[in-house]
C-alpha cells in the first residue's frame, strides 16, 4: 500500500477555507510542504469534486486520505495526552493534528531511517510540544497546559543550522530565519496598529447598538479590532452587551457575513450565551457554515438575520462579573 507521503507528489490542490486564518491550517499547510507537496493551496469554501486534492480544515469530512476537517460531528478525537492523561479533558484533533497523525510517522522515517527507535520519540516531541497545544487551542478546548508547548524563541533559536562549525551553511539558516521573522514581525506590528485604529470603531458599534435597542451588533467595515477582547475587559461594555445575541461583521470581499455568539464568560473559550444550533443550515440555506461548537457561522446572505436570531436561546446563565 503507497504510503501517505509518497501520494503527495500527485495531489493536485490543497484546498482550506478563506476569510481570517489560524495556525492551525498554516501548520498543516507547513506540514505538507514539509513533506514535498507542491500543490497550490486555494483559499475557499466553494468546494469543487476533485479525487487528486485535499481539503484542510474546510469541508466538514475526515478520511484521513483526502480530506481532513474537524469542523462536524464526531470528529476524531486525540488519543494520546502523554503524562497529563488522567487529569486532561479531552479534544478532538484540529486539521494540523489530522494531518501530523497521517503524515508524522511516515516523517520520522524520512528523518531518521537509520535510527528506528527514536522515530517514535520524534513523533512524539513533535505532536506534544507542537500539535497537541494547537488541537485544543483551535477547537477552543481549556486545557492544563502542561510547560511544555514550544515558544516562539524556541522556534526561531531551532532554525540554526545543524553543523554550525560551517560557516556557509549558517549564514544561510541565520537569512533563512531572518527572512520568516521579518513577515512574523511585519504582521504583528501592522496588526497591532490596525487594532488600535479600529478599537473605536468597535466600541461605537457596540454603544450604537445599545442605544438604538438592538439584540445584535453590526461591526463596520472600520471596527478591526478584537472586538472580544475589548467587551471582556471593558466592565461598562460587558454589562451593555447583556442584551446582545450576535456580532454580525461587515461583508467579506466574498459578500459573505460571519455572525459570531456574544461570550457567556469573560474567562471561558468558545462558550456562549447564545449558540446556532447546526439544524439551522437546513432551515436557512445561506448558511455556509455553522461551527459545531455553535459559536459561530458565515452567511452568503443577511436576509433573514432576523427570522435566524429569533430561533437562538441562551445556552446558559450569563458570568456577571
Amino acid at each position: 500500500m503507497p504510503r501517505f507521503i509518497d501520494k503527495l507528489s500527485d495531489v493536485s490542490s490543497i484546498y482550506i477555507h478563506d476569510g481570517r486564518f489560524h495556525f492551525d491550517e498554516i501548520l498543516a499547510c507547513a506540514f505538507l510542504r514539509i513533506a514535498g507537496c507542491i500543490a497550490p493551496i486555494i483559499r475557499t469554501r466553494s468546494l469543487p469534486e476533485d479525487e487528486h486534492a485535499l481539503y484542510v480544515d474546510v469541508g466538514g469530512k475526515y478520511d484521513g486520505e483526502r480530506c481532513f476537517d474537524h469542523h462536524q460531528e464526531k470528529a476524531p478525537e486525540r488519543t494520546e495526552y502523554y503524562t497529563l492523561e488522567k487529569e486532561i479533558t479531552k479534544t478532538p484533533y484540529c486539521a494540523a493534528g489530522q494531518i501530523w497523525s497521517r503524515l508524522g510517522p511516515e516523517l520520522a522515517e524520512q528523518y531518521l531511517p537509520a535510527l528506528p527507535a527514536e522515530q517514535k520519540r520524534f513523533f512524539s516531541t513533535v505532536d506534544q510540544k507542537l500539535v497537541m497545544p494547537t488541537d485544543y487551542d483551535d477547537n477552543g478546548v481549556e486545557w492544563k497546559r502542561s510547560g511544555e508547548e514550544l515558544t516562539l524563541s524556541e522556534i526561531v533559536t531551532s532554525g540554526n543550522s545543524a553543523d554550525l562549525n560551517d560557516s556557509q551553511k549558517q549564514n544561510e539558516a541565520f537569512f533563512r530565519t531572518l527572512k520568516a521573522v521579518v513577515a512574523l514581525v511585519e504582521g504583528y506590528v501592522c496588526s497591532t496598529a490596525a487594532e488600535l485604529c479600529g478599537e473605536k470603531c468597535v466600541r461605537e458599534c457596540f454603544e450604537n447598538a445599545y442605544r438604538v435597542g438592538m439584540d445584535y451588533v453590526q461591526l463596520t467595515e472600520e471596527a478591526k479590532a478584537p472586538w472580544r477582547k475589548i467587551l471582556v475587559e471593558d466592565d461598562d461594555l460587558w454589562q451593555k452587551s447583556a442584551r446582545f445575541k450576535a456580532v454580525v461583521s461587515a461583508p467579506s470581499a466574498q459578500g459573505t457575513w460571519s455572525i459570531s455568539m456574544l461570550p457567556l464568560s469573560r474567562t471561558e473559550r468558545f462558550t456562549n450565551r447564545y449558540s446556532l444550533p447546526p439544524h439551522l443550515k437546513e432551515r436557512f440555506p445561506e448558511f455556509i457554515f455553522i461551527h459545531p461548537n455553535g459559536f459561530m457561522g458565515v452567511l452568503a446572505s443577511m436576509a433573514n438575520l432576523r427570522a435566524i436570531l429569533d430561533q437562538l436561546t441562551p445556552a446558559a446563565p450569563r458570568d456577571p462579573r
